[in-house]
């Protein structure tokens, strides 16, 4: 199935849904679901974002929910992210919280962290609260 394209002279106001893949290097002011999206360099997205699989070098504002997200260094994200996996390279910008996704039902579990990958090819926990801290 082809890649939908955003193109960045257009601006959509109002909600995203395909069973394919979501390039987005416009403006989308609403909700985005889909299989894979990627939001460009220029793209932005100023709601929530549903995928399996999330790349952005662009402006998030909201919310993100997907197995797999990755920051690209020119990422610029304010949003609560819930995922399996997060990828955050050097020079991204992420304000938010960040908790375990729910794999099978979407929704999200109580677990205290999340794999995180880091620039520089580190490995390590980005700790949420939890009860158990002092």
């Amino acid at each position: 199935m082809p890649t939908s394209i955003i193109s960045k002279e257009l601006t959509v106001h109002g909600d995203l849904a395909s069973e394919g893949d979501i390039q987005i290097d416009g403006k989308v002011e609403g909700d985005v679901k889909t299989a894979k999206v990627t939001i460009g360099e220029g793209g932005s997205v100023n709601g929530t974002i549903v995928a399996d699989n999330v790349v952005i070098a662009g402006a998030v504002t909201g919310e993100v929910r997907s197995k797999t997200i990755s920051l690209v260094p020119t990422a610029r994200v304010k949003a609560d992210i819930f995922v399996d996996s997060l990828a955050i390279a050097a020079g991204a910008r992420f304000e938010g919280s960040c908790k375990r996704y729910g794999s099978n039902t979407g929704a999200v579990e109580a677990k205290p962290a999340v794999r995180l990958a880091v620039a520089g090819g580190g490995t390590g926990e980005l700790r949420t609260g939890t009860e158990d801290e002092g």
